[in-house]
């Protein structure tokens, strides 16, 4: 069997989520979506791993609340959540009417993800990586890898209504593109329950429930 590692840019999948207008695909069980994509007859996944970051500075705590039942959802069910940080960015001011305003930019994820990728690959824990996410930012890790592993593989997967980063195509070995419909079939259900059966404290947010038949 081919050993697979699968590997989500968090924010990423959330923002082309958000954009489906259907808040019940957040809650998504992403170990189940990983074991829909690999191809099941010759692969299996050994490492699941999600990096994202806490949005702290956000007045609206509920959606820090949420993200945290997200996380800890995920992480009883197999999947490995890396976090990084916000961090202030320089005042912005308005020219026209002077006003001024702060804002955050999320730090870490990315190099978080490809890290925790090329640390698998370097260690001959995986042979083949499945990489969620269309920022071309991760061209280098592809064409690295390429060069310099090239017995190693990597996929691309694209979420719903998003192309894939053309520059990681230039490198990979092969793509993925996951539907609205898959996205269904791989909802965390009202009560989370691990790989093995057993259940846990977290339940969904109300907010993520799906819509009424």
């Amino acid at each position: 069997m081919r050993r697979v590692g699968f590997y989500v840019d968090g924010f990423n999948l959330y923002h082309a989520l958000d954009d489906l207008k259907a808040p019940h695909l957040k809650w998504l069980d992403i170990f189940s979506l990983a074991e829909r994509i690999i191809a099941k007859r010759d692969e299996q996944i050994v490492r699941i791993v999600y990096c994202s970051a806490f949005p702290t500075h956000l007045s609206d705590r509920s959606k820090l609340e949420r993200h945290k039942s997200y996380i800890a959802a995920l992480e009883f069910r197999g999947v490995e959540c890396i976090l990084g940080r916000f961090k202030k960015r320089p005042l912005t001011r308005c020219r026209s009417c002077h006003h001024s305003w702060q804002s955050h930019e999320e730090k870490e994820s990315d190099v978080n993800l490809a890290l925790e990728l090329l640390y698998d690959v370097l260690s001959d824990r995986i042979d083949r990586a499945y990489l969620l996410s269309g920022d071309s930012d991760f061209a280098g890790l592809a064409r690295m890898l390429h060069h310099r592993c090239p017995d190693k593989e990597l996929v691309s997967v694209a979420t719903p209504h998003r192309t894939h980063s053309n520059d990681v195509l230039r490198y990979a070995h092969g793509k993925r593109k996951i539907t609205v419909s898959t996205l269904e079939a791989c909802l965390l259900p009202q009560h989370i329950l691990d790989p093995a059966g057993r259940k846990s404290r977290v339940t969904r947010p109300s907010n993520y429930d799906p819509p009424s038949p």
